[in-house]
């Protein structure tokens, strides 16, 4: 018996599978394009454009065991496409909960994706890198009530986890020590009240250089050194309604060391163009309204 072996190319027609009774288990191949058949219907294609596996009625279109490794190249990555009326999800189950699903990663109209993470659980965010080396911490996690809560450094699941009081809505822990603070950059604005229930602590500002200008971070200014004046210019009034300033004569010399507090321009404070401060250890209290300056308390010292 012998065999002949042929090298390089050969043309190949269609390839319908033997062992299918029907015949419709076909490779198709065509111009620069090859389709993967089943009850003769598509179910991969491969083109130059890539490859395309349609949707079936089927739960999954393509299962896939193992991981996966997405080089985007000159793509955009991974893309999820959808029609108007669609919902294109992420979903995440257990083996053993079968068509309950665990969480959702969705996207379903323009400007709109949304995280549930289901069956009444929270969504958290964690830091550690590795699966099993690194320190669990949770610094931010949404309850299943709908609360923000942010906690740095937190690293007990059960505390993560445990519901804060009904009326809280958004949770921020941080620590006193000042090594742990919650930073807010820029104005925050409140429509409710606000209750504290802790110390507080201001921006302290010391000016010993004159004239100084408040700079738009200062609340307590405490001045110090010599002059005369010494000279506290104020900000424009545009911007900083409601803004309230502390001046204090903190070196105790305002009777021979005069503290003179300017508006800006031809604005006005009290209706003067300015206001002075002659009493040692004398402080003022100012704020800004929408037409000049406003004293609100005169310590004279």
């Amino acid at each position: 018996m012998s065999y002949k072996y042929t090298k390089g190319y050969t043309i190949q027609g269609d390839i319908k599978a033997a062992d299918d009774t029907e015949r419709n288990t076909i490779i198709d191949f065509g111009e620069d394009k090859i389709d993967l058949q089943t009850s003769g219907t598509v179910r991969m294609q491969v083109d130059n454009d890539g490859v395309y596996i349609p949707d079936t009625a089927a739960d999954y279109s393509l299962k896939v065991s193992g991981a996966i490794e997405i080089t985007p190249g000159t793509n955009a990555g991974v893309t999820f496409r959808k029609t108007e009326s669609e919902i294109n999800f992420i979903k995440f189950a257990n083996a053993s909960d079968g068509t309950s699903y665990n969480a959702y990663l969705a996207y379903q109209v323009a400007e709109h994706l949304y995280i549930s993470p289901g069956r009444g659980a929270d969504f958290y965010i964690n830091s550690r890198t590795s699966v099993s080396e690194d320190p669990i911490t949770f610094p931010f996690r949404i309850m299943d009530d709908g609360t923000a809560r942010f906690e740095k450094n937190l690293s007990n699941a059960t505390t993560a986890a445990a519901s804060l009081a009904s009326d809280i809505s958004f949770y921020v822990s941080g620590t006193t020590d000042g090594n742990n603070n919650a930073v807010f950059v820029g104005n925050v604005v409140m429509s409710g009240g606000i209750e504290q229930q802790a110390s507080q602590r201001v921006k302290t500002r010391v000016a010993s250089s004159f004239p100084y200008t408040v700079a738009d971070d200062d609340y307590i200014v405490l001045v110090e050194g010599t002059g005369t004046p010494r000279g506290i210019n104020l900000p424009a009034k545009a911007g900083h309604t409601g803004r309230v300033l502390i001046i204090k004569d903190a070196t105790g010399n305002a009777s021979s060391n005069n503290i003179q507090i300017n508006p800006n321009g031809s604005e006005n404070i009290d209706g003067l163009g300015d206001k002075l401060m002659n009493g040692n250890k004398s402080s003022l209290t100012i704020v800004c309204g929408s037409d000049q300056w406003y004293v609100l308390g005169n310590y004279p010292g």
